[in-house]
């Protein structure tokens, strides 16, 4: 007879505690890493829709001789254009990033989105307007497909993009209200008036921002808006055009063009600035330290936080930031 009695194989509890932990650490180490990889590889997504939307507009240009317009002006066409939708650089771009069908229902050379609406095709219109693409839209941020600013006569709102053209370094303007004050000056290549042409880029097109992001949830400009409703509301942007200029040409609040922030940013605001009112202006992102942007030759830069970019309403020549977004100040902008 064995003395000793035989142990059974197996573990302990304070053996298995012991793994558990481990394995609770090694869990703990890992998933960091993943996330941080899974972000890279949406960057890198975003970086490349900033890319084929800007060799779009580049396409563009070359079939035109002149980059889409910023929105398209609908003042002198049609019943209180400033207040009727109008189609924007998004809805102009459609043929040259495989878009088509929805460009031929639209059909912005046959009118504006006023007329549009208003025509035989008035349901395939309204349609193609509430169509989501999956190009205008950043995988890092929790966007929903339809933004909630809507143009008359359409239910529900127009597709939602992440990107906005670049309007310039002061106030978002659908025109140059005082060409003497840099915040009363459309500096950006995207307005309410016309296309630019390259000739007109004289700073050059890789030292000029084309697009920017900005995210989901910014919120309206409405000034009688509490802060907590206008971060609740979606805000980014809109991919066919938006409802009108928002005020009346000569009006007293005409500068404001509350429609133009719906595709297109401004200077105005400081990057990923969330606590500020400018911020349904401004460019953000759901990237850590920086928001993307395209340049007009088709390069995608990274545009850090710690850029100079001076106060929210400075001019043009006190922050490196405000450079990269006028086309034409003679203000070139080396590193960055």
């Amino acid at each position: 007879m064995n003395p000793y009695p035989q142990r059974r194989a197996g573990f302990t509890l304070v053996e298995l505690l012991v793994v558990i932990a481990i394995i609770g650490i090694l869990i703990g180490m890992l998933l960091p890493a993943v996330q941080q990889v899974r972000e890279a590889a949406r960057r890198v997504t975003c970086s490349n829709n900033l890319r084929q939307l800007t060799l779009a507009m580049l396409n563009y240009e070359s079939a035109h001789m002149k980059f889409p317009p910023g929105l398209q002006n609908n003042f002198d066409v049609v019943p209180d254009g400033y207040r009727q939708g109008t189609f924007s650089w998004g809805t102009f771009i459609l043929p040259f990033v495989e878009q088509n069908n929805l460009y031929s229902i639209l059909d912005p050379t046959s009118g504006t989105m006023w007329d549009r609406q208003n025509s035989a095709d008035e349901a395939a219109v309204e349609e193609a307007l509430i169509t989501s693409i999956g190009g205008f839209v950043c995988p890092s941020d929790n966007a929903e497909l339809r933004s909630e600013r809507t143009i008359p006569g359409l239910q529900g709102g127009l597709g939602l993009s992440n990107y906005v053209a670049n309007n310039g370094s002061g106030r978002i303007m659908w025109k140059s209200i005082d060409i003497s004050v840099d915040s009363k000056r459309v500096t950006g290549p995207f307005d309410g008036v016309r296309g630019k042409r390259i000739a007109e880029f004289t700073d050059g097109l890789s030292n000029t921002v084309c697009l920017s992001e900005r995210t989901f949830g910014n919120g309206p400009m409405n000034s009688d808006t509490s802060q907590s409703i206008r971060d609740a509301i979606p805000g980014a942007a809109n991919i066919y055009g938006a409802k009108g200029f928002g005020h009346d040409e000569g009006s007293a609040d005409e500068e404001k063009s509350f429609g133009m922030v719906d595709v297109a940013f401004c200077g105005s605001g400081l990057l990923n600035n969330f606590d500020s009112f400018t911020k349904r202006k401004a460019a953000s992102s759901r990237h850590a330290g920086g928001v993307q942007m395209s340049f007009a030759d088709g390069s995608v830069h990274f545009i850090s936080e710690s850029i100079d970019q001076g106060t929210e309403f400075g001019t043009i020549a006190n922050a490196a930031y405000k450079r990269l977004l006028s086309m034409n100040d003679g203000l070139v902008v080396g590193e960055f």
